[in-house]
């Protein structure tokens, strides 16, 4: 229970939607891998990170700003995550079953490689072991949209 006086100088009793005590019920999570997951375009948080943001999500009744708070609270050493990185977690897993960020068609596009490719490739070679790779590159126009 939290007891503050508030401007009009009655007290405010709120109860929190936490337990006190900082403790998550890890014991009802598998975590099968502790490799890091990145973001997309902010902080690189790792597989830990983000189960203890969904167990966050989950004590704080799948409120994201209470969420927040215990994951401050329980973690101050940490980066803290935005208030939507906790629902987008806790969506991610719901759709997916993983904290693992899907991008398949992220980034520049490549080119197959081809039979054809590799041959061009040795071919320039055959005739002049000294042409260096950007060379090769520039000549078959590689990496060019």
């Amino acid at each position: 229970m939290i007891n503050r006086k508030s401007d009009t100088g009655q007290q405010d009793n709120r109860a929190t939607a936490h337990k006190e005590s900082n403790a998550f019920p890890l014991a009802t999570y598998k975590l099968v891998n502790t490799a890091s997951i990145i973001m997309a375009h902010r902080h690189q948080y790792s597989f830990n990170e983000y189960a203890d943001m969904h167990l966050a999500y989950g004590a704080a009744g799948e409120n994201a700003h209470e969420a927040r708070r215990i994951y401050t609270a329980r973690f101050p050493g940490r980066v803290i995550p935005s208030v939507n990185t906790f629902a987008s977690v806790d969506r991610r897993v719901r759709e997916t079953g993983s904290f693992v960020v899907n991008r398949p068609d992220a980034g520049r596009q490549r080119r197959v490689r081809t039979v054809e490719f590799e041959e061009n490739v040795l071919e320039m070679i055959n005739e002049d072991p000294q042409t260096s790779s950007r060379t090769i590159g520039n000549a078959l126009q590689v990496g060019e949209k």
